[in-house]
This record gives C-alpha cells, sequence and structure tokens, in this order.
C-alpha cells in the first residue's frame, strides 16, 4: 500500500508529552493515529494503531465459533521510537512500512472516538439535566469541532455516570 513520509523530526522537547502530542498530530494530518506500544521512563515506543493481529485466546476454529469475527488489525509494522538524552525528548527512528490505506474517516480509529475530558464534563452535565443523547451528541459536536465521538460513546459515558450515582 502506501508508505508514509518518513521525515526524521528535527525537533527536540522538553517532555515527553510535548513530543507525543506533537508526533500524533503531524501524523494524524495524513491520516496515521499513532498508539503507545511500549512505554519507559526514557524511551517510548509509538505504533500505528492498526499494527499487531488478532490473538485468539479461546482457541476456536470458524466451525466451533458462533459468530463470524474480524478485526481492524493489519499487522502494520510502522512504529517511531523517541527517547530522552540528558532531559531532551527527541525522535531516534521512524521505521516500517504502511501495509493499509492511509487516510479516511477517523472515526473508524477507536482511540479517536474516546472522549476527551472536557468532553466527558459536557456530556455528564448535558445528562444531568435530562438531555436525550441524540441531542448531546449534536451539542458535543458543534462545540467540539474536532471531536469524532458517535452516539455509542455518548450512551456509555452516561451508563458510566448512572453507575457511579449508585
Amino acid at each position: 500500500m502506501e508508505t508514509v513520509r518518513a521525515t526524521q523530526h528535527e525537533m527536540e522537547f522538553a517532555t515527553r508529552k510535548e513530543l507525543i502530542e506533537d508526533l500524533k498530530n503531524s501524523y494524524e494530518q495524513e491520516g496515521v493515529v499513532l498508539t503507545i506500544k511500549t512505554s519507559k521512563e526514557k524511551r517510548v515506543l509509538l505504533k500505528c494503531d492498526r499494527g499487531g493481529e488478532y490473538v485468539n485466546v479461546l482457541n476456536l476454529t470458524y466451525e466451533t465459533c458462533q459468530r463470524e469475527t474480524h478485526t481492524k488489525l493489519t499487522g502494520c509494522d510502522f512504529d517511531i521510537v523517541c527517547s530522552s538524552v540528558k532531559g531532551v525528548w527527541a525522535v531516534r527512528k521512524i521505521s516500517g512500512n504502511r501495509n493499509h490505506e492511509l487516510g479516511g474517516n477517523l472515526a473508524g480509529h477507536a482511540v479517536k472516538r474516546r472522549l476527551n475530558k472536557l468532553e466527558k464534563a459536557k456530556v455528564r452535565t448535558l445528562g444531568g439535566q435530562g438531555l436525550v443523547p441524540k441531542d448531546i451528541i449534536c451539542i458535543v459536536r458543534k462545540e467540539f469541532t474536532n471531536s469524532h465521538s458517535t452516539a455509542k460513546e455518548i450512551y456509555n459515558e452516561l451508563g458510566t455516570t448512572r453507575m457511579e450515582e449508585l
């Protein structure tokens, strides 16, 4: 398929959080969603969220499973190694190729559909006021234009709120 521009980020960052946010934002422009694969005190490995393969933990065969299953994992081996040297965080290595289409709708990535803290607070406030989920999702999408959340995330957050109140 396509390969991502493997330009080395020459920038240096004071904190790990700044580095990760910058990489995630810059690759998101190209339709790539990054997640943390492994992390240690002075090293972090970011990977494509489509990386990895389905693990059949129950060892079911096609004949023994009750439903036809699917996975969004494609075995993509794209990753970025970042580390801290003398308190300065930087990208050390970008490796691997993409084996799937880039871009598309970011709502297809579960990581991008998650509600952030501000969105969660807004959903809880509106839910507490008695608004129905379809109205809440309209308000959230208008107020947070970069939100990729769906109605399912709204229902889940309202359910979590109800469970916490019990």
